[in-house]
Formats: structure tokens, C-alpha cells, sequence
């Protein structure tokens, strides 16, 4: 696989960190889950780790980005009982969660940008990344067939910008251990993130020599994705997939903005416990 884009220092450091923090997370489960099972409101761990690669605009990495790139696709994901930590949702506690309805809230770090990052940055500086209060909600109305989701962030400290995002993924087995699946989402935030990340400031014109432009509150993008998931052994699967995300037609006008559309791709292996 030819890879388009160089892994910045900061780019690797944060992916390790999370791989590091993936296998402490992996090599403690067994004793803490002894130990959990026997404590109330705790349960025994379950969850998964996923490593691999992505062409996509995901901000774990570099930060927030115009453009998708080649990066890390490194997560984790934890729970006992009504506790749960990982790189989807933060660290938090679920206010529901009946097997078919999963309502979460808790706390997370939301990215911020690096201005070396994305040539589309340059001349308007970066900007640093924020601890936010989260809420998350998934329904599974036909089981693992069909899932709706949501989350909503709103950040800790002044000026508190929102974000939000909601999507439906449906999948079907289309042989014995190999499941089609559709993924389509939307994504949107206030005026203020949408100035912060997209928008150019007069004094922001002056430095980079692009005109300025104000944003408002509304839609990021829109993102549809199919893939296939494959079941090579136990707990162990492969993923790949496809796809394409396009800007709000608001964000599409700003000078930052090269193309309206761009395409995702996604190859990971993931391990569940």
C-alpha cells in the first residue's frame, strides 16, 4: 500500500501512547476482572482493540484536518458493568444499558489542531485541544443488524463550543464468516468551532494571504462508508472499508476548503474480550 502522507513525530508519539496504553489496558483486565466481578455495580471487563490504518480526516492523531490522510487506526475500548473508558467515548458511566438501548455520559479530550499538520492551516496558527462533557446514545432496535448513534460534546471551559454527530450502520452476513455493512453519518457543530476550524479571521487573512471568511453553526459533513468484516478466529476480525465524506454546503465556500468531497478508506484487525 502506497501511504500519501508522512506520519508527523507528534502523529507516532500519539499512536504509541495509545498502543502503549492498549496492552497496560489488555495485561491488567484479568486480575482487575477477578477483582471487579466482586465489587458492586462492577462486572466482569469486556471490550475490544483495534489497530491498522485509515485515509480519513479523523483528529486522534494530527488533530483536526481539512484534508483526510493516510494515519494510525489505533483504538481501545473498555467496560464493566456500567463503567467504560476508551478512545470512542471517553471515560464515563452508562445512564442505560439494557442490551438493546446504551445511553452514556462522561468526560473526554477533544482535539485540537496542529497548523504543521495541514498545508490548509498554514499561516492561521494552531490550536489546542480541550476536555469536553460527552453523551453518548446507541439503539439497536434488530440487534447487531442495525445500530443508530449519536454523541454530543460540549467543551469545559469558555466559550463551551458544541459538537455532535448522528449516523445509522446496518449489516447483513453475505457468507459464513464474512458480514456486508453500510455506515452513513452526519457531523456538525456551533459557530463558534466552526469559526475556530474552518473560518479565517481578519488578522488571520493578513498573516496567511487568504480572504477571510465567517462561518455559522450547522453541518461539518455527511459520510457514507461500506465495507466487509471478516471472522478469522476467534474474537478476531478484519475490517475494510470505503467511503466518501463531502462538507456542508456552508463550509464548501470557505477558502480552506479545496474540494467539497474527499474519500475515506479504512483496514484495521480487531481483537475482542
Amino acid at each position: 500500500m502506497r501511504w500519501s502522507g508522512r506520519f508527523s513525530r507528534w502523529s507516532v508519539r500519539r499512536a504509541v501512547a495509545r498502543l502503549l496504553t492498549a496492552a497496560v489496558a489488555l495485561s491488567g483486565i484479568h486480575a482487575f476482572d477477578s477483582l471487579a466481578q466482586g465489587l458492586p455495580g462492577i462486572g466482569p471487563i469486556h471490550g475490544d482493540v483495534t489497530g491498522g490504518a485509515m485515509y480519513s480526516t479523523d483528529a486522534r492523531n494530527y488533530g483536526v484536518l481539512v484534508r483526510p490522510r493516510w494515519q494510525p487506526a489505533i483504538e481501545f475500548n473498555l467496560e464493566a458493568g456500567r463503567f467504560y473508558v476508551g478512545t470512542d467515548h471517553g471515560v464515563g458511566v452508562k445512564a442505560i444499558a439494557n442490551g438493546t438501548l446504551a445511553l452514556g455520559v462522561g468526560a473526554d479530550f477533544r482535539q485540537g489542531r496542529d497548523e504543521s499538520a495541514d498545508a490548509a492551516y498554514r499561516g492561521l496558527g494552531s490550536v489546542r485541544g480541550e476536555i469536553v462533557a460527552t453523551s453518548y446514545v446507541e439503539w439497536m432496535p434488530l440487534g447487531p443488524a442495525l445500530t443508530i448513534y449519536g454523541d454530543f460534546s460540549v467543551a469545559a471551559r469558555d466559550p463551551h463550543e458544541t459538537t455532535y454527530t448522528a449516523g445509522v450502520r446496518g449489516g447483513v452476513p453475505i457468507l459464513e464468516r464474512v458480514t456486508a455493512f453500510v455506515d452513513a453519518s452526519l457531523a456538525g457543530a456551533d459557530a463558534h468551532y466552526m469559526q475556530t476550524f474552518y473560518g479565517i479571521s481578519a488578522s488571520q487573512a493578513a498573516a496567511s494571504g487568504r480572504p477571510s471568511y465567517a462561518t455559522q453553526a450547522g453541518l461539518v459533513s455527511n459520510t457514507v462508508a461500506a465495507g466487509l468484516l471478516f471472522d478469522v478466529g476467534k474474537n478476531l476480525q478484519i475490517i475494510a472499508s470505503l467511503g466518501s465524506f463531502w462538507y456542508g454546503s456552508d463550509l464548501a465556500r470557505s477558502p480552506l476548503i479545496a474540494r467539497r468531497s474527499y474519500p475515506e478508506a479504512l483496514v484495521v484487525t480487531s481483537y475482542s474480550f
